[in-house]
């Protein structure tokens, strides 16, 4: 049976990605949960009849001040396109 995608993204995901993107990364366990969580709920946001975020590029100080902001509530719209390709990319390190 699969699991459908998360319904929300616990706001301490948001910090400790905040944390990767500064260098500071989590054990592998926590990374495929976060992972799984983050990109999870924005891939049930961005795919079917969703129109797919436009992907930009953004430096890892940017990426984790964006995630700061989000932990904090301070950001209404997830930056999808920013930060989908740049989780990708994350996560793929973490979980070498």
């Amino acid at each position: 049976m699969l699991v459908d995608y998360p319904k929300e993204i616990p706001s301490e995901s948001w910090a400790i990605l905040a944390d990767a993107f500064r260098g500071k990364f989590p054990s592998k366990e926590l990374s495929a949960k976060v992972g799984w969580n983050v990109l999870g709920y924005g891939i049930s946001l961005t795919i079917g009849d969703n129109q797919p975020p436009t992907v930009g590029a953004a430096t890892d100080e940017e990426l984790a001040c964006v995630c700061d902001e989000l932990a904090a509530g301070q950001v209404r719209g997830i930056p999808w396109g920013l930060l989908i390709p740049a989780l990708k990319l994350l996560l793929e390190k973490l979980l070498k």
